[in-house]
Order: C-alpha cells, then structure tokens, then sequence
C-alpha cells in the first residue's frame, strides 16, 4: 500500500536484531502426476525471519566456498527459503537511532540459490552490503 525508505548503512552494523527477508516466493502446488514439482508465485509480498549461521553452514551445501564479504543465512522451522528468482533480494535489520526505529540494508542474496526444492531447508548466502558498496566505491575512484 505503501512504499518506505530503507537507510544504506556507512558501516558495518552489528547484527544483534532480528533479521527480515521481504520477498513473493513461491508456492508448491499439488499435481495429479507425482512425479512433476509445479511451483506458482505468491501474489502478495511476504517477509520472513531470518538469521546469521556459521559460514561452515553454508560451506557444507555450496560448492563455492563463502568470501570474507559473505554471510550465511537461515530460517526458521517450517519455513521455505529463497528459490529461484530471488537472487539480489534484501536482507533487512532494524535498528534504533536516536529513538527512532529505522530499516537498515544488510545483504543482497547471493548466487545459485536453490530452485524450489521440496523438504529440509538450507541456507543461502548474502553478500554484505558495506563490502559492496566499498568495492564499488574503490571502482568509481579508480576510474576517475
């Protein structure tokens, strides 16, 4: 209905909050032939409480191996991860400044996220934001 800003932060926050993934996602859907996996997309935004794990977490599942500028990310019980098509989503904390509670930008989701895959939930990796906007901002003055 509405649309709010999100702060970008300078620095690296700490992650001591809960953690929110907007997104459309997917839905399962049943079929009469057992053997075909029908996913739709949701019509509605959704969100989804997340949380940082090990980096080995991730390690153990993707064959390209976390960066320094990465973080591994899970869910809750019961809850179906990003899957294909949400490469690039937010990654979202909340903080208090000055007693205001704001929306900070931490990560963008990486690569090779699974697609769909019914049963077990695995962990996607984000890449950090402020590693991001470093990189891109080293470029910029590089190319100048």
């Amino acid at each position: 209905d509405f649309v709010r800003p999100i702060c970008v932060p300078g620095a690296a926050l700490p992650i001591k909050g809960r953690m929110i993934i907007p997104g459309f996602g997917v839905s399962h859907v049943e079929t009469r032939d057992d053997q075909k996996n029908v996913f739709v997309s949701k019509k509605n935004l959704t969100f989804v409480e997340a949380r940082i794990l090990k980096k080995q977490e991730c390690d153990a599942v993707y064959a390209q191996k976390l960066d320094e500028d990465q973080l591994c990310v899970g869910y809750s019980e019961g809850v179906k991860e990003p899957c294909a098509g949400s490469p690039g989503g937010p990654l979202i904390v909340y903080e208090k400044e000055n007693g205001v509670k704001r929306a900070y930008l931490m990560g963008v989701a990486s690569y090779d996220l699974q697609t769909c895959e019914l049963g077990g939930i695995r962990p996607v990796p984000y890449f950090i934001i402020t590693s991001i906007i470093a990189a891109n901002s080293m470029a910029i003055g590089t190319a100048a």
